[in-house]
């Protein structure tokens, strides 16, 4: 490892117009949801982004793999500024930059297989669909389901087998960073146990980076080496997790960790 972070974001903004507040006449006003994060992730960790509802961490996420376009500010991905980077030299990065979404359900086409649905990244990427098919058996394999879900469409599959193949359809083209927003946030206890486990087993196998979002501070005391707490677009506090959870310095995460109860997470078996 290295001792440049993978992913250092500096200065990063991202505004939109506020439609809700736009006049009869003139041009809406300009709603700030991310106000001047600075982040590093170190390569082989597992960053947790963390706030409450509306902090903007999906946001930051989206940004982080450039499904964003930030207002201003800079996103240094494996050494290269990639912020405003137009489509034709973001595209031979995207293998690289891989996003888990909350509710697989909708980011899974429902009329596609799933063999499919993970081939088809891996062929717009430039491999032939025998190669894709391999690469997308091989990486159900990785994540726990046996290779007749391949013939499977999504209706057909629970919530955390489905949660499997968002991972497996980002783990096939293997990416450098993979960001993962509340993707357990829809899943029973047990599933979330579960889910857990295979992601630490994948990023210790496969050499991941990870950017883990959500609003569960017991996972996130599990799953990450280093913390980020969100508030109101900010940055407010990010330390090693064991400085988070032992002694935060910030008012707010003090707050937002006594509001929170931390058991221990227990595995499930995979």
């Amino acid at each position: 490892m290295t001792n440049q972070p993978l992913c250092a974001v500096s200065s990063l903004h991202f505004s939109v117009p506020d439609l809700n507040h736009k006049p009869l006449f003139g041009s809406a006003p300009i709603l700030e949801i991310l106000k001047n994060i600075n982040l590093e992730i170190p390569r082989g960790s597992v960053m947790g982004i963390v706030g409450e509802s509306g902090s903007g961490k999906s946001t930051l996420g989206r940004c982080l793999v450039r499904l964003n376009s930030p207002s201003e500010g800079k996103i240094v991905f494996d050494g290269k500024d990639i912020a405003f980077c137009g489509e034709d030299e973001i595209r031979p990065l995207r293998k690289n930059l891989q996003m888990i979404f909350q509710d697989p359900m909708s980011s899974l086409n429902p009329r596609r297989k799933i063999g499919q649905i993970v081939a088809s990244a891996l062929v717009a990427c430039g491999e032939s669909r025998a190669q894709a098919k391999d690469k997308a058996l091989f990486a159900l394999d990785h994540v726990g389901l046996s290779r007749d879900f391949a013939n499977r469409y999504p209706h057909q599959l629970s919530g955390g087998q489905r949660q499997r193949v968002g991972i497996a359809r980002a783990i096939a083209l293997e990416p450098k960073f993979i960001v993962a927003d509340e993707i357990v946030s829809g899943l029973d206890v047990s599933n979330q146990a579960q889910i857990i486990v295979l992601l630490e087993k994948l990023v210790a196998e496969l050499d991941l980076t990870l950017a883990f979002i959500s609003h569960d501070l017991s996972i996130v005391r599990r799953l990450c080496d280093r913390v980020a707490v969100m508030r109101a677009g900010e940055i407010v506090e990010q330390e090693s997790s064991d400085n988070i959870f032992k002694n935060p310095s910030n008012e707010y995460t003090k707050a937002l960790l006594d509001a929170a109860p931390l058991p221990e997470i227990t595995p499930g078996w995979i």
